[in-house]
């Protein structure tokens, strides 16, 4: 399988992501140190308070990803009414599918999975815990096994058939309420290692 995306941001200056690593979009996606889920930085993502408020960042690759194991780390902190970070894998403007870790009551939130429609694959998941993820994406079958926090993955069809992606899109959105506070971390290659690159050269430092 092919090499996928990384980007622990631990390399980038504090303030707006736009225009840091290929990163592109909106410009309350902050990097910063305070909270993150391992090594010096983390990214913050925000959206204004009040009803359909959605931003997007996007990750650009050249060369394109296929088939491989694709990690990562969100973390959702507001309270509000369908409050979500989402990770979208965008092939030419065609989506993948999107893994949303979504808030459900006052204290707890679901990682889901849409391909159009949605489906769940972990409930009862504590707001302002890091949340991790594996996604194994397969070009030839058109699918994608996703796992949470190292649990029993569940196998699904991408929403579009693909050979390639060139897009990684991080979104917040809140349908109701105040605004959103998420967090994002540590995209690395699950084939490859099991402990993300910033937390293994630590180590060999160490």
């Amino acid at each position: 399988m092919a090499a996928m995306f990384t980007d622990n941001f631990d390399s980038y200056t504090d303030g707006d992501l736009t225009g840091q690593g290929t990163w592109s979009g909106n410009v309350l996606a902050d990097v910063q140190g305070t909270v993150v889920q391992q090594g010096a930085k983390a990214i913050k993502f925000t959206t204004a308070a009040g009803s359909g408020q959605t931003n997007l960042i996007t990750a650009t690759h050249s060369p394109t990803l296929t088939s491989g194991t694709q990690n990562f780390y969100f973390r959702l902190d507001s309270n509000g009414s369908l409050h979500m970070i989402g990770v979208r894998f965008v092939d030419g403007g065609n989506s993948l599918g999107t893994i949303d870790l979504v808030q459900t009551d006052s204290t707890h939130c679901k990682v889901r999975f849409n391909n159009g429609p949605n489906h769940d694959i972990a409930t009862g998941l504590n707001l302002g815990d890091w949340v991790k993820i594996n996604a194994v994406l397969d070009a030839g079958a058109d699918t994608i096994d996703i796992s949470v926090n190292d649990g029993t993955p569940a196998s699904f069809s991408t929403e579009s058939a693909y050979t390639t992606y060139n897009q990684t899109v991080v979104r917040v959105d809140n349908n109701v309420g105040g605004a959103v506070t998420a967090y994002f971390d540590n995209f690395y290659d699950g084939a490859t290692s099991t402990i993300p690159p910033s937390r293994l050269a630590s180590m060999l430092v160490g």
